[in-house]
């Protein structure tokens, strides 16, 4: 780590700094700045800049992400408590142009349509509509969000496998371009009205999986941030792009106070408040540990679909070996004319992640080269 200016002959000379002294860094940074930043700004122009709220809340996911749950709690309850902030009533409203810097963002990546846009509609849309489908969704995330009564599709009756996205969590289709199942159940409409998204085989869309490499990987695509007014201009798409909101705040904290043993009411209630906007019942008082746990992990799984949180969460859990390893599981769905269900893996890549050397990336060798003093991870 460095905090100063360095010359030749002293970068040559570095060693590694231990990672709890980054950490210790990085918590009196975000601790210091916050005697200096406002809770908003009433200049219209100061739109976007870093509040006080954006700092505790960076401070929290810091804190989260070294494992010191202590201070994430903190600095999350702070948050809490400066009554700025609250839970916007549409979950797919929050990433639309109508949505922008609603109740719930804390910190966004601004941008403007005509000024400073960017082309997510023409890299992301379904190849139906002419655009490039770059982002596939997979089965587990699909799967990740509860039925319509807030419990696992794995533990509710109402769930129906021949019928499985009704009735659902609806964030699922906040998030997700979903797919025709059956002849009887089609996907979602294009926005040029032309069809349903069909990528089954046989479709004979233009969407139809496996036809040509610029299809759909896995049967699903991107719904969140793809708006239906940037469809006739896809390049010059200005929703801003979230990078903290409040939902992330409660969901934090209460992972934090289960993970420092200070489980209490309060832990439900922030968990209730972000289910409760999805029509979801209050959760059972008493919960074991344990149990609590995957509740939160699976809450974060779909709150934050395809909002860049995932893979960080999979890593700072220890789960990747777990669940980044294998084929890509793609859309389950009844060919044309057919009855059964076909479960779909991604042929193309064959994932595997071994736990004693991915955790961590390489040290470049140049830099190994350059200085002996940095020592290379293990396994590389």
């Amino acid at each position: 780590m460095l905090t100063n200016t360095l010359n030749v002959d002293e970068a040559a000379e570095l060693t590694r700094t231990p990672v709890d002294q980054i950490w210790d860094f990085v918590y009196a940074e975000l601790t210091d700045i916050e005697d200096v930043l406002p809770p908003d700004y009433s200049d219209p122009n100061d739109k976007g800049r870093v509040t006080l709220g954006a700092a505790l809340a960076l401070k929290a996911r810091a804190m989260l992400y070294a494992g010191r749950h202590t201070e994430a709690a903190a600095a999350a309850k702070q948050v809490m408590d400066l009554n700025v902030y609250s839970l916007h009533p549409s979950y797919a409203d929050l990433f639309s142009y109508g949505g922008q810097g609603n109740s719930e963002v804390i910190f966004d990546h601004q941008y403007s349509k005509d000024i400073f846009s960017y082309p997510f509609y023409q890299q992301n849309g379904p190849l139906g509509i002419n655009a490039q489908g770059n982002m596939a969704v997979t089965r587990n995330l699909v799967d990740a969000y509860p039925t319509a009564n807030g419990l696992p599709i794995t533990m509710d009756n109402a769930y129906n496998e021949f019928d499985p996205y009704r009735n659902r969590d609806p964030r699922l289709a906040a998030t997700v371009y979903l797919p025709a199942f059956s002849d009887a159940i089609p996907g979602d409409m294009l926005d040029d009205g032309s069809e349903d998204f069909d990528p089954r085989p046989g479709s004979g869309t233009a969407d139809e999986i496996n036809v040509d490499y610029q299809r759909t990987k896995t049967g699903f695509g991107v719904r969140k941030y793809l708006q239906e007014e940037d469809y006739t201009d896809r390049t010059n798409c200005g929703t801003n792009f979230i990078l903290i909101r409040y939902a992330d705040v409660l969901l934090m904290y209460a992972e934090a106070m289960l993970e420092s043993n200070q489980v209490d009411a309060s832990v439900y209630d922030a968990l209730d408040e972000v289910r409760a906007r999805v029509g979801f019942p209050a959760l059972t008082r008493g919960q074991s540990m344990d149990d609590l746990r995957e509740i939160i992990r699976n809450e974060r799984m779909a709150e934050f679909g395809l909002e860049g949180l995932r893979l960080f969460d999979i890593r700072r859990w220890r789960i990747a070996e777990d669940v980044m390893t294998g084929t890509i599981p793609g859309f389950r769905y009844i060919e044309p004319g057919e009855s059964d269900i076909v479960e779909y893996d991604y042929p193309g890549v064959v994932r595997v992640f071994d736990p004693a050397r991915d955790y961590l990336w390489p040290i470049p060798f140049s830099e190994t080269t350059l200085n002996s003093n940095l020592s290379q991870n293990d396994g590389y």
